[in-house]
């Protein structure tokens, strides 16, 4: 059991890992997104810087000059966003540069240690894409490629922290919503656990006696049954009563009948259940009143029987001569109610809500044999599973009233 039930601990440590996996995985391709536009950047600035270096070599050099003069006379050599400049390398293999761009000119740029291709540099407070070849010997051109695409690349870099803080935000909340779905498995598995060792311990106490009973009865081989006889009554007392709990445990583990097919009438599938008991509690001395009306519910009349059986035999259980037991139905806004009502031992004051736990027994019941202390919780189930509200209370002077509301039809 403790190897195939899935506990609250390790349930939340699967939800967390399960989580920072999707983020690991969605920062992954974020940053994968990044490095495919930057690598997409640089080709585009490659390829265009690399086709006006060409246009460069074909204008001639007096159109060369024109470009850093400032001349824009002929524009066919202007390209958006590329500025010019030339280096003119001296005979102290030193390097002079000519642009018109004064803030070019302040801040001055080097030569590069790498031709013909893009290189990222600062120059000032400003990054570019430069593209560097030699015009002839002793003269190169370097081109710029403004910031227009790096503001671009600005965007992708907030992109890679924005996506994976929306992600956590996202987790935060998936998890939240997840602890909050969960909650029913674990009180499932919890009270799961809880019914096993309650019905371990009820089943356990039966045995127990019988096989004490039976030892004493082969301890005394010669015996009569006469002498015997309170060790064979108490032996089959003890029978009935694991018998009992065996039939309430099979109900209360039953697969659901299929749904009911049109309407029927809620009081004659109880008068029919009444007519059965109606002979049985008469034989034993009681009084049994019936007021039952027409009503319409959303339970399948099967599990309309199975709740008004419950709710006899319970009262049934715990009634003796002259004691009476009366059941009602009536119609009510948004459905009906159901009330069995007897006279018997009742319960203690504080039990109104105990007695619908499984094998729960009050200090009044467990003065009896009878039940198996699983009936009211099998009938608390079949009520809320359709939606529906069931509760007890005490009977004035004696007795105990319990009530279950029934949902209509829409």
């Amino acid at each position: 059991m403790k190897n195939t039930l899935i506990t609250t601990k390790s349930w939340r440590y699967r939800a967390w890992i399960a989580g920072f996996v999707t983020l690991a995985v969605i920062f992954a391709l974020c940053i994968g997104i990044v490095v495919q536009v930057r690598k997409g950047g640089d080709k585009v600035a490659s390829e265009t810087m690399s086709q006006y270096s060409a246009l460069l070599k074909e204008s001639g050099e007096n159109s060369l000059m024109e470009l850093v003069d400032g001349s824009e006379k002929d524009g066919h050599l202007r390209r958006e966003n590329i500025e010019v400049i030339i280096y003119l390398r001296r005979p102290d293999n030193t390097a002079g540069d000519y642009t018109a761009n004064s803030y070019l000119k302040e801040h001055k740029s080097a030569l590069p240690a790498k031709f013909d291709t893009v290189v990222d540099e600062t120059i000032g407070d400003y990054n570019y894409k430069t593209y560097t070849f030699a015009y002839r010997d002793g003269l190169y051109v370097k081109l710029l490629m403004q910031a227009d695409l790096l503001e671009v690349y600005d965007g992708v870099d907030a992109f890679v922290w924005f996506v994976p803080v929306t992600v956590i935000l996202v987790l935060a909340i998936y998890t939240a919503f997840a602890f909050l779905m969960g909650k029913p498995v674990v009180k499932a598995i919890k009270e799961q656990k809880e019914f096993i060792h309650d019905m371990t311990h009820e089943i356990r106490t039966p045995l127990t006696v019988i096989r004490g009973n039976m030892e004493n009865l082969l301890a005394t081989p010669d015996a009569t049954v006469m002498q015997v006889s309170d060790l064979v009554e108490n032996t089959l007392e003890e029978v009935e009563h694991i018998t009992t709990l065996s039939h309430d445990l099979m109900r209360s583990v039953s697969t659901p009948v299929a749904k009911q097919k049109g309407k029927y009438d809620v009081g004659e599938t109880i008068l029919g259940v009444l007519e059965v008991y109606g002979d049985i509690i008469g034989d034993s001395n009681r009084t049994l009143i019936a007021n039952v009306q027409s009503a319409d519910t959303v339970m399948e009349q099967e599990k309309v029987k199975q709740l008004t059986i419950i709710l006899l035999e319970n009262a049934v259980k715990y009634t003796g001569d002259g004691d009476k037991i009366k059941v009602s139905l009536k119609s009510a806004e948004g459905g009906c109610i159901l009330s069995v009502a007897d006279t018997g031992i009742g319960i203690a004051e504080g039990d109104e809500e105990k007695i619908f736990q499984r094998f729960y027994r009050g200090e009044n019941a467990q003065a009896t044999k009878s039940g198996s202390g699983l009936g009211l919780a099998i009938a608390r189930n079949t009520v809320e599973e359709i939606g529906g509200k069931i509760y007890a209370t005490r009977n004035i002077p004696k007795g105990l009233i319990v009530t279950a509301f029934l949902p209509g039809r829409s």
